[in-house]
C-alpha cells in the first residue's frame, strides 16, 4: 500500500494516500475505544473528578462575571433587590445561591450542579426556577469574597471535619479543623480519598489528601459553608 503507480494520475495518487490516511485513523479510534476501559478500570474516580473540575471552573467563570456587575461582591454579599441571596444566607442551602448565577452559566447551567459519581443527587434540575439542594452535588462558601483571591468559592458536599461527615446545612467551617474527604464521591473502593474545589481567581483542582492544608493557607479563618 501508498505506491503510486506512475500510469496514475496525480489526483488519483493523492486520493489513494487519502484513504489509508482515513484507514489508520480508523484503526487507532478502533484501539482506543477497546483500551479505554481498561484504563477506566484501573485509573477509577480519575475522570468523574476532571468531570467536576469542569463543572465547578464554569460555575467559578460565571461567578466571577456576576461579581463585575455587581459592585465586585458574591451573590451572598448583595440583596435580593439587588439580585443577590443576602436574605438566604442562614436559612438555605447551596442552590439557592448557585440560582442566582442562571444568567451566568451556559444555557442548561443547571447540569454544572451535579457530580456524576453523586448517587443522592442524582437528579438533574429541568430549568433554574425549579432547583433545589436534591439537584445540587457542591457547597457554596457563602464567606467568600472576590478581594479574597486565595479563598475557595465552591467544592464538592462530601467533607468531613474532625473525622465526622458534614451534613447538609450551614456549616462553619474553621481552619484549626482537620478536614477531608468521605468516600461519598470520586471513590471506587480503593485509591485516595479526593475532592474538587474552586477558587476565586476561576481555577479549580482536585484535591486528595493535602485538604486541611489547603483551608489553612487561604485568607479566611473562618468559612460558613451552604452544604446541600
Amino acid at each position: 500500500m501508498g505506491v503510486c503507480n506512475r500510469s496514475l494520475s496525480k489526483s488519483a495518487c493523492c486520493a489513494f494516500t487519502l484513504i489509508e490516511l482515513l484507514v489508520v485513523f480508523a484503526i487507532l479510534g478502533l484501539l482506543f475505544f477497546m483500551v479505554t476501559p481498561m484504563i477506566d478500570g484501573r485509573r477509577g474516580d480519575r475522570l468523574p473528578s476532571t468531570h467536576c473540575m469542569s463543572n465547578q471552573r464554569q460555575i467559578g467563570i460565571g461567578l466571577i462575571m456576576w461579581s463585575e456587575e455587581h459592585s465586585r461582591a458574591f451573590p451572598p454579599q448583595v440583596s435580593k433587590t439587588n439580585e443577590g441571596t443576602a436574605e438566604a444566607f442562614h436559612s438555605a442551602g447551596s442552590s439557592v445561591h448557585f440560582g442566582a448565577l442562571s444568567n451566568y452559566l451556559s444555557k442548561g447551567g443547571y447540569y454544572l450542579l451535579i457530580c456524576p459519581t453523586d448517587k443522592k443527587k442524582k437528579f438533574v434540575a429541568t430549568n433554574f426556577s425549579v432547583l433545589t439542594d436534591r439537584n445540587v452535588s457542591y457547597f457554596f462558601n457563602l464567606d467568600a469574597a472576590p478581594r479574597l483571591t486565595n479563598s475557595f468559592t465552591i467544592g464538592d458536599r462530601h467533607l468531613e471535619a474532625d473525622r465526622k461527615p458534614v451534613w447538609p446545612g450551614l456549616f462553619t467551617l474553621t481552619t484549626n479543623m482537620a478536614v477531608g474527604w468521605t468516600t461519598e464521591l470520586h471513590h471506587n473502593g480503593s485509591g485516595p480519598r479526593m475532592g474538587v474545589m474552586a477558587f476565586v481567581d476561576g481555577h479549580a483542582e482536585v484535591i486528595k489528601s493535602d485538604l486541611t492544608r489547603s483551608i489553612r493557607r487561604q485568607t479566611l479563618v473562618t468559612n460558613r459553608l451552604a452544604v446541600p
